[in-house]
């Protein structure tokens, strides 16, 4: 089954294969191993013993290097007992999870952003500076990697002042609405995500996301959850989703012929080219031509051989 990853489509294969989108930055929240954190990846967050830039700052594209003008803002609702504690708990990602597909080779997944002592608490992320006109896809998720006793360790994520947003989270997590999820992250060893795509800001440029402990099963959340142990994050990705018209909508990968299947809206009479990568810095042109069949077309490339385990594809218009 293909995973969404907002522009991105990625592909739960041997090969990991990718729509490019216009920009795509990745933040680690808590990033203990800095020194081998990819350097346009960035490491905002808080909590007590934090250790990373700050609360606050821009994004940068994965890609080129360059400051998107995103600004992400972390927020802390103190409820009582201790603030959120920047904790340092190893984890791992389970090969083939949405957690692995999105993050793997690029972040690790050690550490969280954990729990205030008593409910309520809540921990607002804040992205500004966005343009109100295009769309973007985030994915967040966090592991504690407590094990089986830690399972009851919910966290809920909201998506909030979005005017519009397509629900995209792990088949395996709870869908509590349109814009809200939640999952075990005590024990996320199903690498489960929250995920939207297709989100449109506010008129402002905003939006956010809050993550909380489990609101409980009369309010339409997990039962059994934990009072108000949970994990207020730990990796998330955000993308502008490529704006050009036509755009790829599918990717069907075949692991037996080791070949690709790009599918896109087909336009009378616009002819296209399809690029692939395999770092997102060199791109080469593939040679062939589409196949066109009434209002879709098609381009299937062959004998992939992508080191790292990952291909990415454009589509341009000629």
């Amino acid at each position: 089954m293909n995973l969404r990853l907002s522009g991105v489509l990625v592909l739960p294969l041997a090969a990991q294969l990718a729509v490019a989108g216009e920009w795509v930055a990745f933040n680690d929240c808590v990033d203990t191993t800095p020194a081998s954190t990819p350097a346009n990846a960035t490491n905002f967050g808080l909590g007590r013993s934090y250790l990373g830039d700050g609360s606050s700052g821009n994004l940068i594209d994965f890609d080129t290097g360059a400051d998107t003008g995103v600004t992400v803002t972390f927020k802390e609702n103190f409820s009582t007992g201790n603030t959120i504690n920047w904790a340092q708990d190893y984890a791992d990602f389970t090969p083939g999870t949405d957690a692995a597909e999105i993050f793997g080779g690029i972040l690790d997944p050690t550490g969280n952003m954990s729990y205030n002592d008593a409910p309520g608490w809540s921990l607002d992320l804040t992205i500004s500076n966005l343009d109100p006109n295009i769309s973007y896809t985030f994915a967040a998720t966090v592991h504690r990697n407590g094990g089986p006793d830690y399972a009851s360790r919910i966290s809920n994520w909201t998506l909030n002042g979005a005017e519009s947003a397509t629900y995209a989270s792990s088949a395996g997590a709870l869908k509590v609405s349109e814009t809200s999820t939640e999952f075990s992250t005590g024990d996320n060893v199903d690498g489960l995500v929250a995920r939207w795509t297709d989100i449109r800001p506010g008129a402002d440029g905003t939006f956010s996301l809050r993550t909380t402990h489990g609101i409980g099963s009369a309010a339409g959340g997990i039962d059994g959850a934990d009072a108000y142990r949970g994990y207020g994050g730990g990796l998330f990705m955000l993308m502008a989703q490529a704006q050009d018209t036509p755009h790829i909508t599918s990717i069907t990968y075949d692991d037996d012929l080791k070949s690709a299947t790009i599918t896109w809206p087909n336009l009378p009479g616009q002819t296209y080219a399809i690029d692939a990568s395999d770092d997102l810095v060199n791109w080469d042109e593939l040679e062939g031509n589409p196949v066109i069949t009434g209002d879709t077309a098609s381009f299937t490339e062959t004998d992939i051989n992508a080191p790292g385990g990952r291909r990415f594809y454009r589509l341009r218009e000629l």
